[in-house]
């Protein structure tokens, strides 16, 4: 622990005194044992905030070696659990619930009882795009660096194949591709490669880089079932962490739904446990698209025996549906009617990904039947007694909310307005003043005043009435200074060169690719936005009408505008 984070671990003990004693304190920063079952609405809030401060703090951009260490050590482990793994029912019932998970997945499958989901790779283009990230010689996370300048990459001749097939469909796409492979050419791989980012102090997250036509085509399933699961169980993906968050608070006052958390989920879906519940052709797409090797930061390759890794396009759809045929299949074998459609309070069911919430009466049986898939769950993180219940990043006790605030890294002074932002909200959230905390975080020199609707980055959100140093024009309005990232982008000029103004690898000029892009929606006004590895600001000058303006992070946590402003006038002046 450095010595700002002492300090301030120091100023929240002391501001958290009156609510903790000194043995519940102590018991709060230091080791990992559950809270103690009579705690009170306040001290479950104190000692979420005392445990998650520092739990992700990281001043480096990249995750320490022993963090990196344990990650891999664990991907190994659960890989390894993986190979030979195959469902074994111990009676009859055990049966009776794996064969319902695979008639749920069959019946998700099969359209119209007869029609696969998918069944031509013209299906999976049409739909494939590429995410935000990196892909295997790719030379950036843009979509036209990655598919236009860039060496195309696939675990096998025939995909590469179908790829240029289909590309020629569309005489400017042809003609992008006959250009970028004469200067990049393309690349066998044998799978993807492991790589880590920062989760929390003691363990990295693994993540894997994808070869660019496979992580096309697995975003071109993805993207079909996604639109399955919207349609056949009302699980719009984009919006189901907002649901599973309300269903939590409910559960959290009600009893009545349990939040259920698994390890290394993603994972766990071993290729064993799928041969025996999906569809064989559903089955086939999957082992087509996906990488049956990764390449491991020492340089070796190693076999997956998972299906899919963090990483793969389809990853996530995939474990919903399980998860969601694992829950349907419990309610029917209980007679519990599963409700999807409408408002959270009339459902009793929420998946997205492993995070999964169901019906308390059906808690044994649902996770009898996970364990028996070769799951393993998260007893720290699932809950279905008592008062508290947490999915999607929403904790709650009693249908209060109670999540902590994790403070990833103080390098910079915009870090330390984000810090001071989500502590004052937290604060108003809860009820609780912290002020020995927030005032040590507002010493920093440099600090900006803005206000509470302007990125957490932007400055510190304070009222109108606490502004000090601020123009005061006509008419009320306010001229301020606030920080705003700056743009990473390179621009196409008159004559098609690509002029770069940033310090990234310089693009080089596919004409056609550009055209392409440019329809895509990736460059607009002649510039094209890129992904930036480290964040620069520069000050700009804004003017405000409405300064008081309640931020939708307040929104979100049902905050009204005393209630914030009260939480920020004492954190600053008590």
């Amino acid at each position: 622990m450095s010595d700002k984070t002492a300090a301030l671990s120091k100023c929240l003990q002391e501001d958290l005194t009156g609510i903790l004693d000194d043995y519940q304190l102590e018991f709060t920063f230091s080791g990992s044992q559950p809270i103690w079952p009579d705690a009170t609405v306040q001290q479950y809030q104190a000692f979420a905030l005392g445990r998650s401060l520092f739990k992700k703090y990281n001043e480096k951009d990249t995750p320490s070696d022993g963090a990196c260490s344990a990650a891999l050590s664990k991907f190994l482990k659960v890989n390894e659990r993986c190979k030979d793994f195959t469902p074994e029912p111990a009676d009859i019932r055990d049966e009776e619930l794996l064969n319902g998970v695979a008639n749920v997945i069959e019946k998700f499958w099969y359209v119209d009882g007869e029609t696969p989901l998918v069944s031509t790779f013209d299906q999976l283009y049409d739909r494939g795009r590429l995410g935000s990230g990196m892909n295997r010689f790719s030379r950036g996370s843009d979509l036209y660096t990655k598919i236009w300048d860039s060496p195309l990459s696939a675990t096998s001749e025939s995909l590469l194949y179908i790829w240029h097939r289909l590309s020629l469909r569309d005489v400017r796409w042809a003609a992008a591709e006959r250009h970028r492979h004469k200067e990049h050419g393309t690349h066998i791989v044998a799978g993807n490669k492991l790589s880590f980012v920062n989760k929390n102090v003691a363990v990295a997250r693994c993540i894997s880089t994808e070869p660019t036509v496979n992580m096309w085509f697995q975003l071109g399933l993805e993207d079909a079932m996604r639109e399955r699961l919207s349609h056949l169980y009302c699980l719009r993906l984009e919006v189901q962490q907002d649901i599973n968050k309300a269903l939590a608070r409910r559960g959290s006052k009600t009893g009545r739904l349990a939040t259920i958390d698994l390890e290394s989920a993603s994972d766990s879906v071993s290729i064993g446990l799928l041969k025996r519940i999906l569809p064989p052709d559903m089955f086939r797409w999957l082992m087509i698209l996906r990488s049956p090797v990764t390449h491991l930061p020492n340089g070796r390759e190693h076999v997956l025996e998972m299906v899919s890794t963090m990483g793969n396009g389809y990853t996530f759809p995939l474990q919903t549906l399980i998860f969601t045929a694992a829950v349907i299949t419990s309610y029917r074998h209980l007679g519990i009617k599963p409700e999807f459609g409408g408002s959270a309070a009339n459902r009793n069911l929420g998946v997205f990904g492993d995070d999964i919430i169901v019906d308390s009466r059906a808690f044994s049986t649902i996770t009898r039947l996970l364990r028996m898939m070769g799951f393993v769950v998260n007893s720290d993180k699932t809950f279905h007694e008592g008062p508290f219940r947490e999915s999607c990043g929403g904790d709650y006790v009693s249908g209060h909310h109670c999540r902590g605030v994790y403070i990833k890294r103080l390098r910079t002074t915009q870090d330390y307005a984000v810090a001071i932002n989500l502590l004052n909200r937290w604060s108003a959230a809860t009820g609780i003043h912290i002020p020995r905390t927030v005032q040590y975080l507002g010493s920093r020199p440099g600090l900006l005043q803005v206000p509470g609707y302007e990125n957490d980055d932007a400055g510190v959100h304070l009222p109108l009435d606490m502004v000090r140093g601020v123009e005061r024009l006509s008419h009320g309005l306010i001229r301020y200074p606030s920080w705003r990232a700056k743009s990473a982008t390179f621009s196409v000029a008159k004559d098609g060169s690509i002029v770069m103004e940033c310090r990234e690898a310089r693009r080089n000029t596919n004409p056609e690719g550009l055209w392409l892009a440019f329809l895509h929606g990736d460059i607009r006004g002649y510039r094209h936005t890129l992904r930036q590895r480290r964040v620069r600001y520069t000050t700009k000058h804004k003017v405000s009408s409405s300064w008081d303006t309640l931020s939708p992070q307040c929104q979100a946590l049902r905050l009204d505008w005393r209630r914030w402003s009260d939480a920020v006038y004492y954190n600053f002046t008590l």
